[in-house]
This record gives C-alpha cells, sequence and structure tokens, in this order.
C-alpha cells in the first residue's frame, strides 16, 4: 500500500513539474516583443517586433525618426500580420532596399511571393 502511495506522490510530482513547465513557456510568448534591431550602413534602421501569438511587423527609422510603421502585411487584404519574425525581416529590408535605391517603398503580391512570405488569402 505504501508503495502505490510512492508512485501515485511521484505521478503527480512529474505532472506538475510539465504542468509548469508549459505554462512559463508558453507565458513568455505572450507579450510584445519590444524589437528585434537590424542596422544598416546608411543610417537605416529595422525593428521588429511582435509574438508568435500577436503575429509581427516591423518599423524602419532613418537617424531614429520612424519613418514606415508598419503592422500587417503590406499589399493583403485585412489585418494580417506576419506568421514569422523572419517574414517580417525579409520584408522590411526589401522596404529598406528600394528606400536605398530612391525607389517608393511599395511592397506589392508578387514582391511577396518572390520573399516566400505565407499569409492567408
Amino acid at each position: 500500500m505504501k508503495n502505490n502511495y510512492k508512485y501515485l506522490i511521484a505521478i503527480l510530482l512529474v505532472f506538475a513539474f510539465f504542468l509548469l513547465l508549459m505554462l512559463l513557456i508558453n507565458n513568455k510568448d505572450e507579450g510584445q516583443q519590444p524589437y528585434n534591431e537590424i542596422r544598416t550602413d546608411d543610417g537605416l534602421r529595422l525593428e521588429l517586433e511582435g509574438s508568435r501569438v500577436a503575429g509581427w511587423g516591423y518599423k524602419v527609422f532613418r537617424n531614429d525618426k520612424l519613418l514606415i510603421h508598419q503592422k500587417n502585411i503590406p499589399a493583403i487584404e485585412g489585418n494580417q500580420t506576419f506568421l514569422t519574425a523572419d517574414d517580417a525581416e525579409k520584408v522590411g529590408r526589401l522596404v529598406i532596399k528600394k528606400i536605398n535605391q530612391e525607389e517608393i517603398p511599395i511592397i506589392t503580391r508578387m514582391d511577396l511571393m518572390k520573399l516566400n512570405i505565407k499569409y492567408t488569402n
């Protein structure tokens, strides 16, 4: 009988440990991550913001002045955020490239396809 209690207590402790671990992992991602900063040589700066839960966006600065704050995927209807920080970074880098080439930094569906950006139709 004592062995049954020991096994039950051991199982409950293992279960409680995994439950606590899952809660800690899930709570890490709920808040907005303030930024991941990417600087370029020309005075432009790309900041990524968001989380896996809320989605991702980006900001483009020149000499600390905000030029673009993109919360949603450009060229797509609705308010779809980027699914990954990598997708937001790829589009943000393309915007910076267009600015550096003195082009209007418009992103098209074709640009999104070339960059392999995932979104729902």
